[in-house]
């Protein structure tokens, strides 16, 4: 169906909307302090006083408001260490409430704050990165490339497309108003606001058209799951103009996930990877065990446990391959045959983009035509289809 641009004061219910206006009224704050500490407490109000401030839909905008009492408390806390608090966020979806303090001593903070019987934990503020380059030589900036495949067709020769599949990405924010995705079934929300980045940005766009591209208009290339639900939530933001890198945080990060949790996905699309980080880990274990299929760039730079998301049922690491870099050693790791793609990008151009980032729209995308094909499935059963489609087919 076609999707729709809706404005702040829009009405629209979030399960039948597209919106590319910015959901948080001030926006989260461009940066934090190198000694930031994130502190994660349980949220403390009535079970009444929960529900009356989430409806049982969502709107065009989520209301991230901070409940007074939920101030209160992380004031508290905050003062009690001589401190102040710089930001604040709830996680409706781990029932926690979220602040942010900056200590001339972060190491002796977070063990201080951990030993707090009012304090879930505590953790340093990390940051996290969405690597994708343009370098590649070939069919650079086309306005209008020749119709071209990203996979082979196994799943589509058996007319399957994606549909009834839920893909959540977190990512930057996409144009989604390319010609390549008119048809497309997308809704977007800006969760950080238009304080970072710009308003199309092409990490975004290039992961979203790997997937959501149009087959049947004619132009442009094929997406690998065009008929599936995509939900883009911004949790990151492109670090230049001309950049196609994107740089993501744990408050950003949760804030994202959060939505997308909430959303209900299938499948979920991480373009990015970063240190280990147990507020977003949350996030990851309550979507794997509710049957969510998380898909992550693989980093070269880190192994499976040192690393965001980390090694576990459910998590699914894709790779981008070519003759100059070793094969990844995690079993749960799918291999594509090559890391460069032709995408989307901004204004209705097109681009090659290379790096891991891009493979993972892939894997996400045969994650749900294989979901498609058998409802039933499980994750096992999952990972060893995928491992024999991986030399044939990925």
């Amino acid at each position: 169906m076609k999707y729709l641009l809706i404005t702040l004061l829009s009405t629209c219910l979030l399960s039948a909307c597209a919106s590319t206006t910015p959901t948080i009224s001030t926006g989260v704050p461009t940066s934090f302090g190198p000694n930031a500490v994130v502190v994660v407490i349980n949220d403390p109000r009535p079970s009444r006083r929960k529900q009356s401030a989430v409806s049982t839909g969502y709107q065009s905008r989520i209301n991230y408001d901070v409940d007074p009492l939920l101030t209160k408390t992380s004031k508290t806390i905050a003062t009690d260490y001589q401190l102040l608090v710089s930001y604040e966020w709830p996680i409706r979806s781990l029932g926690a409430h979220c602040f942010i303090v900056e200590s001339n001593d972060p190491e002796t903070l977070i063990r201080l704050l951990n030993n707090d019987s009012r304090v879930r934990f505590a953790q340093t503020l990390n940051s996290f990165l969405g690597s994708s380059s343009d370098d590649t030589p070939i069919e650079k900036n086309l306005s209008t490339p020749s119709k071209s495949k990203i996979i082979p067709n196994l799943y589509h020769s058996e007319n399957q497309y994606g549909k009834g599949q839920r893909i959540a990405i977190i990512d930057t924010l996409a144009d989604i108003n390319h010609p390549d995705l008119k048809m497309s079934d997308i809704e977007q929300w800006d969760l950080i606001g238009r304080s970072r980045g710009q308003l199309q940005e092409k990490h975004g766009t290039a992961v979203l058209g790997l997937i959501a591209a149009q087959h049947s208009n004619g132009i442009g290339i094929n997406g690998a799951a065009p008929k599936a639900k995509i939900g883009l939530f911004r949790g990151c933001w492109q670090v230049e103009k001309e950049s196609s890198q994107a740089r993501c945080d744990t408050v950003a990060l949760s804030i994202a996930l959060d939505a997308a949790i909430r959303w209900k996905p299938d499948v979920i699309n991480l373009s990015l990877s970063g240190p280990p980080d147990r507020l977003l880990e949350e996030f990851i274990k309550k979507m794997t065990n509710s049957g969510v299929v998380v898909v992550a760039a693989f980093d070269e730079k880190r192994d499976e446990i040192n690393r965001f998301p980390t090694k576990r049922s459910g998590v699914i690491f894709a790779y981008g391959n070519n003759s100059q870099v070793k094969k990844p050693y995690n079993s749960d790791t799918i291999v594509i045959s090559q890391k460069d793609a032709l995408t989307l990008q901004p204004g209705g151009k097109y681009d090659v983009l290379t790096g891991h980032s891009m493979a993972a729209p892939i894997v996400s995308s045969v994650i749900a035509l294989y979901k498609e094909s058998k409802p039933n499935g499980n994750n096992k059963d999952l990972l060893t289809e995928l491992k024999h489609l991986q030399a044939s087919y990925l």
